[in-house]
C-alpha cells in the first residue's frame, strides 16, 4: 500500500487510472505467489529535454523467505515536464541493448 500510494503520487493523470489498475494486479499476484522483490541502483541516467530517465541496477527476488533469482535489469520511465511539474508518464523494462545510457557511454 505505501509503495503503490507514494508511486501514484508522481503519476501523471493521463495515465493514472491505468498504472493504478497494473499496480493493484502486480500487489495481488506478489500476495498469492508470496513473492518479494528488492531492486538495488547502480546506474541512473536521465534526459532532461526528452523527458527520459533509466535506472539500471539489480533485481533480488523472494518467495517467502527464499532468494531465488538475482538480475541486472534496465527500467526506462518517460516523464511530462510543464515547467516546475514532472509527473510519470510511463515505466517499463528494457533491454540493456536498448538503452540510451549505454548509447552514451559509447559516445563519449
Amino acid at each position: 500500500d505505501y509503495f503503490q500510494e507514494n508511486v501514484l503520487r508522481i503519476v501523471d493523470s493521463s495515465v493514472y487510472a491505468e498504472m493504478e489498475q497494473e499496480l493493484r494486479a502486480m500487489r495481488e499476484e506478489r500476495i498469492h505467489t508470496r513473492t518479494s522483490t528488492v531492486f538495488h541502483p547502480i546506474e541512473i541516467f536521465t534526459d532532461p529535454t526528452e523527458g527520459y530517465s533509466e535506472i539500471t541496477g539489480v533485481l533480488q527476488t523472494r518467495v517467502g523467505d527464499q532468494q531465488v533469482a538475482e538480475d541486472t535489469r534496465t527500467y526506462a520511465a518517460r516523464w511530462n515536464i510543464e515547467g516546475l511539474s514532472v509527473r510519470l508518464l510511463d515505466f517499463a523494462e528494457i533491454d540493456r541493448d536498448d538503452s540510451r545510457a549505454r548509447e552514451h557511454r559509447i559516445r563519449s
